[in-house]
């Protein structure tokens, strides 16, 4: 590794370590959908779960179809967008 690879390693570690606004919103959110979730039936929890896999499984085909074989710089507002519209479903 060089010297930039571990500066990119060490901001990524802050930047998980540290949670966002939008982070602490969405777990505020989240708390009580996962609340009213585990209150359903059974049939329902396995509709939710594999909803959220079908949509997780194709956010993942579209994020490595745009992967170019160079390297290249993250970019973090594609990153943010990646994360609260995951964190939604």
């Amino acid at each position: 590794m060089n010297h930039n690879d571990i500066e990119e390693i060490a901001y990524a570690k802050s930047l998980l370590e540290n949670q966002s606004l939008a982070m602490r919103a969405t777990d505020l959110i989240g708390k009580p959908l996962e609340k009213g979730i585990d209150q359903l039936p059974p049939k329902a929890k396995i509709k939710i779960n594999q909803a959220t896999n079908k949509a997780l499984q194709v956010s993942l085909k579209v994020a490595t179809s745009t992967m170019q074989k160079k390297e290249q710089n993250s970019s973090n507002i594609l990153h943010k967008l990646a994360t609260a519209t995951s964190g939604a479903i």
